[in-house]
């Protein structure tokens, strides 16, 4: 138990250290703004609802809600899953984090208080308590007053209130840290002030055996230093290989589970420490584009030799005259480039024998600037789907590489990097398969041995010709019944396949009306009587369309239905649109239809709702966009009521 104080202790310290004892803070990722605030000790806590005040008047940003069931704590928190339910003093790993259980660990002052801190660390907490929102659409910058609810039996009640400052896009610094060597140990070292920027609870550490990786994240929490006297903080990676070459690079991380951009790559080689009496280089480091080297204090003659090769080549550097004793612990070497390796030893110039004595380090000014994007990119496809790339070679001489990416069709996502390796030449041969009709751009990155890539050339777009229709539909069930029509026919599996045409000639239409749909079942309710005719076709992303299927032709009867749904409302919730109507008893009632609309006007069904509930959770429609629904009941022998149409638009 005194462990555990300890560490709540430390923690607690740690976050008012970094001035996270605010009731809210935010970070605003330019898309959207997170905000984050302490669990609240309410008794039967459900979640809570965000407010913010723009003007005079208060709305609503957003609800959420804690999460309670064992599998969705699982699936929040992961391999925490375990650690989180000791912490609230659940102690079977299957169970729910009821009410209850909540209510005792709120009362539970230490492991209150303990969770609180550890949910600053790791972002998983603060979602499964609820204490983490991201606003779904972006907010401006600028000051209001942010507001955070209780929400207790379905009653919000007000908890935490404070003036806000919502800055523009916030993005974590690129870190700058120093890398040395120890007897099987790295030393890596970076100062607090770059720590305490926008929330950063601390730095992952990745290490590597290669260059070109793959790097190891070596702390899965982040490196928290505790020390109040020291203005730095650093990580020890022990029990490594002397002379053993190892890269690293860090990266940080905040209390909104932001990971920022990693630093730049650094080579250390641990070495044994040496037991004869030698001068010793402590650090090298950047300094305005000069390499600062600096050695432990020791008053002793000695002299700076730099190579740009680890074992051969070392020259003389300073002093310049061997009339000039160099018993300062600091050299300034203004003499060196940028991307070049430099290797530095001392000599104890009194031992009069010219021998590596001190420990030899390798330091060089990275090279940060990507090269020029490729040139003059072209590129052809033949009939049988085989792509061939060419550009210009780029004239930077340390070109390490070409990258080669394709994006598929013209909506600019699914980007998929085509070459593993990098590519040596200036062409590159891609396949689409001899039946592929989509359209697919590419573009090229260059790429130096420094790994900056750079800005992509100009995209070319590329598809195989193709005048080929679709193989047409076949019906393999029809049915009409009252009013209402039931389709099913063979569905096509063409990579380039596009849609379906719906064509329903009714009596009173002069020609056939026309219905996109993308799936192979249909059912539709036609407000008509007398005979109709309906078939379908298919059409490709070309727009070529295929043969029709055959006619189904039926007569419609008068309908019969069922009352119509009354009283719907859309509104915008956190996990998508919730859709809610009323319905009047009836014995009858099978379930409910639910349509939404379609960017062309067509309706596409998205849920055959069975039974009597009155309440839809519609999670692949974005809120952020207007969008028409409509609602019918249906009994057991298929007979429906007319439409209820419901409009939700955004806030």
């Amino acid at each position: 138990m005194k462990s555990l104080k300890s560490i709540l202790l430390i923690l607690t310290c740690f976050i008012s250290t970094f001035g996270l004892a605010q009731d809210i803070i935010a970070f605003n990722t330019g898309e959207n703004v997170i905000f984050r605030w302490k669990a609240s000790t309410a008794m039967n806590l459900e979640g809570y609802v965000v407010e913010w005040q723009n003007g005079s008047e208060w709305s609503e940003l957003g609800r959420v809600e804690r999460v309670t069931s064992s599998s969705e704590l699982s699936e929040t928190l992961g391999p925490k899953h375990e650690l989180f339910l000791s912490m609230v003093g659940v102690e079977d790993l299957n169970a729910d984090f009821t009410a209850s259980k909540y209510n005792d660990w709120v009362t539970n002052n230490q492991s209150f208080q303990l969770c609180n801190a550890l949910s600053m660390v790791n972002i998983e907490f603060a979602e499964a308590l609820a204490t983490v929102f991201t606003t779904p659409s972006k907010v401006q910058a600028g000051k209001y007053k942010i507001r955070i609810k209780t929400v207790v039996s379905g009653t919000a009640s007000s908890y935490l209130e404070s003036d806000m400052n919502i800055p523009v896009k916030q993005e974590l610094a690129i870190p700058e840290y120093s890398l040395n060597p120890g007897d099987q140990k790295s030393i890596l070292k970076w100062s607090k002030s770059t720590v305490q920027d926008h929330y950063v609870m601390g730095m992952k550490v990745y290490r590597s055996t290669s260059l070109s990786g793959p790097f190891e994240l070596l702390n899965a929490v982040g490196k928290i230093d505790m020390s109040a006297s020291s203005d730095s903080a650093i990580y020890l990676d022990q029990y490594l290989e002397n002379e053993k070459t190892y890269y690293y690079f860090i990266r940080a991380f905040n209390a909104f589970g932001i990971v920022g951009e990693r630093s730049i790559i650094k080579k250390v080689i641990p070495k044994a420490r040496i037991s004869r009496e030698c001068p010793s280089i402590l650090s090298l480091e950047d300094k305005y584009g000069d390499i600062y080297l600096k050695r432990r204090n020791d008053s002793l003659n000695v002299a700076v030799y730099r190579s740009t090769k680890r074992n051969s080549g070392f020259t003389q550097v300073h002093p310049i005259s061997e009339r000039i004793d160099f018993t300062e612990d600091k050299f300034v070497d203004r003499n060196v480039d940028e991307g070049v390796m430099y290797y530095y030893f001392l000599l104890n110039k009194e031992s009069g024998e010219f021998e590596l004595c001190s420990d030899t380090l390798a330091y060089m000014i990275p090279d940060q600037t990507p090269p020029a994007p490729p040139m003059n990119l072209t590129g052809e496809v033949d009939d049988n789907g085989k792509v061939k790339l060419r550009w210009d070679a780029n004239t930077e001489p340390d070109i390490l590489g070409y990258d080669v990416s394709r994006y598929t069709g013209d909506s600019g996502t699914n980007n998929h990097q085509l070459s593993a390796k990098r590519i040596l030449k200036t062409e590159f041969e891609d396949d689409l398969g001899n039946r592929s009709q989509r359209a697919y751009r590419y573009v090229v990155y260059a790429v130096d041995q420094a790994y900056n890539r750079s800005e992509a050339s100009e995209e070319i777009r590329l598809r195989r010709p193709d005048d080929i229709p679709p193989e047409k539909p076949i019906f393999t069930y029809s049915n009409s019944e009252d009013q209402v029509i039931r389709l099913r026919w063979t569905q096509n599996f063409e990579e380039d396949f596009s849609h379906y045409n719906v064509y329903i000639k009714t009596p009173e239409s002069e020609s056939p009306e026309i219905t996109k749909w993308s799936r192979n079942i249909y059912r539709d309710t036609i407000d008509a009587e007398g005979k109709v005719q309906v078939y379908i076709t298919a059409v490709d992303l070309d727009g070529n369309e295929s043969e029709p299927s055959n006619i189904f032709e039926f007569t419609l009867n008068s309908p019969n239905g069922m009352l119509l749904p009354t009283n719907g409302h859309a509104i915008d919730s956190a996990r998508g649109i919730y859709i809610s109507w009323e319905y009047e008893f009836n014995k009858d009632l099978r379930g409910f239809l639910i349509e939404r609309q379609n960017e062309d006007g067509s309706w596409q069904l998205i849920k055959d709702l069975q039974g009597d509930g009155t309440t839809f959770l519609d999670r692949h429609a974005s809120s952020k966009s207007a969008q028409n629904y409509r609602i019918r009941a249906y009994d057991a022998v298929w007979n429906e009521s007319d439409s209820l149409e419901i409009q939700y638009k955004p806030d």
